[in-house]
């Protein structure tokens, strides 16, 4: 029997614990596989992990990050959820060398972008509905074009 191997994902996207994470509660990351859709219609490779549900270890993180890899992406609601993203966050920073730009959207994101920016482990902020601002976002970084024209994020300049 052939062992099939998983393609490496180009774009990884992180739903982290909430802190009330208990049984028949958590309902799927609908933020996230609303804004994977797009991304794996335009022919990306995209891996979701949920940490409500699943270990989300640095090992893990680091199996699927790899030099293709174009952005990590973040959903993240205000409260104890913001602390665990920043864990994960950490982890992928430290894992590619500061060189893949971490991306935050979700609830905090878009009611405080410009302080969810100023954190160094956030590169860019996706500021309301994704849908349509992070395909291209990451068509941006994939083709290595000017991010300006993208609407609905804020970034830092040197990404």
């Amino acid at each position: 029997m052939i062992n099939k191997i998983e393609p490496r994902p180009s774009v990884l996207l992180l739903y982290p614990k909430t802190g009330m994470d208990m049984g028949s509660t958590v309902a799927p990351p609908h933020g996230l596989l609303t804004v994977a859709a797009p991304v794996l219609k335009a022919g990306y490779t995209v891996k979701l992990l949920d940490q409500r549900v699943e270990p989300v270890t640095r090992s893990i993180i680091e199996k699927y990050l790899s030099h293709e890899t174009i952005c990590v992406a973040l959903s993240v609601m205000t409260g104890t959820q913001i602390n665990y993203a920043l864990k994960l966050a950490r982890i992928a920073r430290e894992l590619t060398n500061g060189k893949v730009p971490i991306v935050w959207g979700g609830c905090h994101p878009s009611v405080m972008p410009e302080q969810t920016l100023e954190h160094d482990l956030v590169d860019i902020v996706v500021n309301g509905e994704g849908d349509e601002s992070f395909i291209e976002l990451v068509k941006a970084l994939d083709h290595k074009t000017s991010l300006g024209e993208i609407k609905g994020i804020l970034y830092k300049e040197e990404i």
